[in-house]
């Protein structure tokens, strides 16, 4: 981005432009051809590198690696649990880990390295901004006290609001039970009244999930 930026200012106030001494600036001396060529051979170029630096990445797994930790870490420390502790933690709730939870916090270094691209580009635009025009640095300044002021207050609202502990192990609990309890149920005939329990359930789950969809909206 601020190669773009330096380069467009570049074009039109050297390259293209017509004031006196700008024959001194052209990378290719004297020869403003040459130098808009060269200009396009870079923005051929540094795609590309990022490109490549994309690939090298991807390739090097990151997030699978740490995917892979987190599951064989989760089984190692299951499989050594005691049998009181095993009865503490459900079936589905190891597989739901495993399968899920392990690649969300995975994720998290995806995440990072989004954020620390993000904050690149808005140092490089703030920069960009403040050099082209100093009278722009009230705006530069401005903008970050609002997005902290925002998120300061969003997060005290959500803390606010955030019901005590909304936890899917009620429910993962209660599927494990009837699936383990099936041929009871239904031979006295209690699947509605298990449905209406499994509804109350996850009806009380959803509930207790509002607060934290409405701070996921007001993040984006």
């Amino acid at each position: 981005i601020y190669f773009t930026l330096k380069v467009s200012v570049y074009l039109v106030n050297v390259v293209f432009g017509h004031r006196a001494g700008a024959e001194e600036e052209l990378l290719v001396p004297d020869n403003p051809e040459k130098t808009a060529q060269v200009i396009g051979l870079m923005y051929v170029l540094l795609p590309l590198l990022l490109h490549m630096w994309k690939v090298t990445k991807t390739k090097l797994d990151l997030n699978g690696r740490c995917k892979l930790f987190l599951q064989t870490s989760v089984m190692r420390k299951y499989m050594n649990y005691s049998a009181e502790s095993r009865r503490e933690v459900t079936q589905p709730e190891v597989v739901a880990f495993v399968m899920q939870k392990s690649d969300h916090l995975a994720g998290g270094i995806s995440e990072v390295s989004s954020l620390l691209e993000t904050l690149g580009k808005l140092v490089m635009l703030n920069s960009f901004a403040i050099s082209s025009n100093p009278d722009m640095t009230w705006a530069v300044v401005t903008m970050p006290v609002v997005m902290i002021f925002w998120s300061l207050l969003r997060d005290s609202q959500y803390v606010c609001t955030k019901p005590a502990e909304p936890s899917k192990k009620p429910i993962l609990k209660f599927v494990s039970e009837i699936c383990d309890n099936y041929s009871i149920i239904a031979y006295y005939f209690q699947r509605p009244a298990m449905n209406e329990k499994f509804a109350a359930r996850v009806t009380t789950f959803n509930d207790n999930s509002i607060p934290e969809e409405v701070y996921k909206m007001n993040s984006e």
